[in-house]
């Protein structure tokens, strides 16, 4: 499983606020999830809709780059994968947003890396 590739394909998408690419890297159902809020996201429809306020709001807090800090991978099955990543927000002028632990739920069901799910923590 190619898990440092779709983190950077992952981490790319966001970057060029293309909620479209963001919602490819996604297997559906999926769903995401934070303290605050959970999103199920039935289709592709669904996701790249999420996804596009998403970016917007990254927008307005003024996100330019993700950078990943660390990430921790537990395998669970050939194709299927718990991976932790700490991720940190920044400005253009490469002042910290925030910084955030994400877990995602990773599998390759035979059309590459996919996200079942995203849990936001820590």
């Amino acid at each position: 499983m190619k898990v440092k590739q779709f983190l950077e394909s992952y981490r790319g998408a966001f970057d060029a606020f293309d909620a479209a690419s963001i919602a490819d890297l996604y297997h559906y159902p999926g769903l995401i999830a934070s303290m605050d809020q959970s999103e199920a996201l039935l289709t592709r429809e669904d996701a790249v809709k999420y996804f596009a306020r998403v970016c917007d709001t990254h927008k307005r807090m003024g996100y330019h780059r993700a950078l990943l800090l660390s990430s921790e991978r537990s395998t669970l099955t050939e194709n299927l994968a718990a991976v932790t990543v700490r991720w940190r927000f920044e400005t253009a002028t490469e002042q910290v947003i925030t910084e955030f632990d994400c877990t995602y739920t990773l599998c390759d069901l035979g059309s590459g890396v996919k996200a079942f799910s995203a849990v936001v923590h820590g």
